[in-house]
């Protein structure tokens, strides 16, 4: 297993933000993001038993997947490496740039064969799956800016495609606050976003960095753009937070 040069990671991530191709993301919407209020239904939440699946061969296709995050709850996201296969997994949690959201990190984590054992005593709000016995972890925590420089956490705004309107915090430290990892033993992945602090958050989950797209990819596109534009999807009123750009 060979983890990215840093300077690998900040080129992906610019690449899945940058404004000539924030339209490259296939969108999703995560169906308890849809749900404001009763009760769920079995599966609207991703989790371990209900994960969003990845399609073979596509886990570096770039994709925002829009949801959210009840008290306490994890949200699972998987994917299975075939035999012969390599792939770099890229995957991050970016909260809207919303006044209440301005001190909430999302944590992420890549669970798999292969992977480094977890660090000793490291607590998790889940327990690795009991099909992968012999799995290791790979963590990714968000660099936090102080309370009191919380106009100083850069944020971006997607304003340069018309009739699209959207902005989040972004991550500080690309080295360390995203998952940049080569997988290359077969075997079944997981993906999985909390916010250590344990309280609700709306969240986009960036995954991949390859812009392809298939007929259905871009039915996606022209059909959920609209439902997530200007913040619709949010639990919370979100009163922006301006902030330096990150590039």
């Amino acid at each position: 297993m060979k983890t990215m040069r840093p300077l690998s990671g900040f080129i992906c991530m610019i690449s899945l933000l940058a404004p000539a191709t924030c339209l490259g993301h296939v969108p999703h919407i995560e169906h308890q993001a849809l749900r404001h209020w009763g009760d769920m239904a079995e599966g609207e939440d991703y989790s371990f038993e209900h994960p969003f699946i990845i399609p073979d061969g596509l886990i570096q296709q770039s994709r925002a997947v829009f949801a959210y995050l009840s008290n306490g709850d994890i949200d699972v996201y998987q994917y299975t490496l075939q035999p012969g296969e390599a792939a770099t997994v890229m995957a991050c949690a970016l909260p809207p740039s919303c006044a209440l959201y301005r001190d909430t990190y999302p944590a992420t984590a890549l669970i798999g064969p292969g992977l480094p054992s977890p660090e000793p005593g490291e607590k998790m709000p889940f327990d690795i799956p009991d099909e992968c016995p012999e799995c290791g972890m790979v963590v990714a925590y968000q660099t936090e800016v102080p309370l009191w420089q919380w106009n100083e956490r850069p944020v971006f705004a997607l304003t340069e495609v018309p009739g699209v309107y959207i902005s989040w915090f972004f991550p500080v430290d690309f080295e360390n606050d995203l998952i940049l990892y080569t997988i290359d033993q077969p075997g079944t992945y997981y993906i999985v976003i909390w916010n250590p602090d344990g309280w609700p958050c709306d969240y986009t989950a960036n995954i991949g960095f390859e812009e392809t797209f298939s007929t259905e990819d871009r039915f996606r596109v022209e059909t959920i753009t609209p439902m997530y534009s200007d913040h619709k999807l949010l639990h919370v009123p979100c009163s922006e937070v301006e902030g330096p750009r990150p590039f």
